[in-house]
């Protein structure tokens, strides 16, 4: 079988180097800071949907919704819109339990994170409905016993979330299933399910 590079996609109407980018079967979305705009996927079409209170640092797509993160601070932040619309929907801003370097379980309507700026740091959620509406932010039960990292995966079954210490909890309550004893610096499903780590 013979790979290729796909073209590269130049987007229109681009103002500076992107910050963050998604992209699903419904269009490109970028982040320039706190701007953030959508595209058609050959790149035409900008439209500037908002500006975020802070730097959009993350962008979730989960079916006809987008959940963009700009938290800051100790702040979990994050706005919610319509991708038939291009409408906010929902926003939220929840202190303390902040949500950085987030992965999303589409299955369990749950986006996963990190604390930062708050000793001992924590792994946190936040969760929203079927239409796009946020509730507040959740820490584990062990309030920072497990080591302080900063990034998360979601396995592709949206059971479990693994985060760059190698410590694996349950999406369902954040308890802790086991470790894969070392730090991850990047990981990767064979077959949907198996782990292979960085």
């Amino acid at each position: 079988m013979n790979e290729l590079w796909l073209p590269p996609v130049s987007l229109e109407g681009a103002i500076g180097s992107p910050t963050v980018a998604h992209v699903d079967d419904d269009g490109i979305y970028v982040g320039y800071g706190q701007a953030f705009n959508r595209y058609n996927l050959d790149g035409t079409q900008q439209t500037h949907l908002i500006n975020a209170q802070n730097n959009v640092m993350a962008i979730h797509s989960d079916g006809d919704l987008l959940l963009l993160n700009h938290t800051s601070g100790l702040y979990a932040r994050f706005l919610s819109i319509d991708k038939d619309t291009n409408t906010v929907i929902d926003t939220i801003e929840s202190y303390v339990d902040s949500v950085y370097d987030s992965s999303i379980a589409p299955e369990k309507n749950r986006i996963f994170g990190r604390t930062q700026g708050i000793s001992p740091s924590d792994i946190t959620y936040i969760s929203y409905d079927d239409q796009g509406n946020f509730s507040a932010s959740v820490d584990s039960p062990y309030h920072g016993d497990y080591p302080s990292v900063s990034e998360t995966w979601v396995f592709p079954s949206g059971s479990k979330v693994v985060d760059d210490s190698g410590t694996i909890y349950s999406t369902d309550s954040l308890t802790r299933l086991g470790s894969f004893g070392t730090r991850i610096g990047d990981i990767g499903f064979f077959a949907g399910e198996i782990p292979i780590i960085l």
